[in-house]
C-alpha cells in the first residue's frame, strides 16, 4: 500500500547507473601442494602477490560454505595428517569472494627403519644382503641412502648387497 493511504501509488527512478561487478581471481599459491615429515618446520603459505590485486584474502577449511578462519592457517608440524584449506579473495570494493583455491599440507608421520641384519662378519670377497624396513610402509616421495656407498651394489635401494672390502659400519 501506498504512504497516501490508496492502494498503490507509482514511482520513479530516473538518472540510476548500475554496474556489475566481476569477481576476482582465485588467488596463485605457489605451492599448493607441500609434503613435510613430522616434526618438520612448516613454512608458511605463500601465494603470489600480483595475483592477489590488492585483493582481500579470505580462508576456510571447507571447499564450499563454512566459516572463515580469519587468516593464513598455520599447521603443527607434530601432528600426522594431511591439512586441507581452501582461500578466496575479494576485492576492497566488494565483498564478492571469487573461486576458492584449496591448499594441501601433508605432515607424513616420522618413519622408523629396522635393519634385518645388524653386526654380520662376513669374509673378504663374500656378500652380504642388506635389507631395510621401515614403518609406516614409504610412499612416493622417500628416498632412501646407504653410507658410505662404497662396497653396495645400490646406496638408494632399501635391499643391497653389500661387500666391503674392509671393517665397515653401514648407516641406512
Amino acid at each position: 500500500s501506498a504512504s497516501t493511504g490508496g492502494a498503490f501509488e507509482t514511482h520513479f527512478i530516473r538518472n540510476v547507473l548500475i554496474q556489475g561487478s566481476t569477481s576476482p581471481p582465485p588467488p596463485d599459491i605457489l605451492n599448493p601442494i607441500s609434503i613435510y615429515c613430522q616434526y618438520d618446520e612448516i613454512e608458511p603459505i605463500q601465494f603470489d602477490e600480483s595475483s592477489s590485486e590488492g585483493g582481500i584474502l579470505h580462508w576456510y577449511d571447507v571447499p564450499a560454505g563454512g566459516t572463515e578462519l580469519g587468516g593464513i592457517p598455520v599447521v603443527d608440524g607434530t601432528i600426522a595428517d594431511t591439512f586441507r584449506y581452501y582461500v578466496s579473495q575479494s576485492s576492497i570494493d566488494c565483498p564478492i569472494e571469487g573461486e576458492r583455491t584449496e591448499v594441501i599440507i601433508i605432515v607424513r608421520p616420522l618413519p622408523s627403519v629396522e635393519i634385518s641384519t645388524n653386526d654380520i662378519s662376513v669374509c673378504y670377497g663374500s656378500e652380504v644382503e642388506l635389507v631395510a624396513v621401515i614403518h609406516p610402509n614409504p610412499d612416493e616421495g622417500f628416498e632412501y641412502y646407504w653410507t658410505p656407498p662404497e662396497g653396495l651394489s645400490s646406496p638408494t635401494a632399501m635391499i643391497t648387497m653389500a661387500s666391503p672390502e674392509t671393517s665397515t659400519e653401514y648407516v641406512f
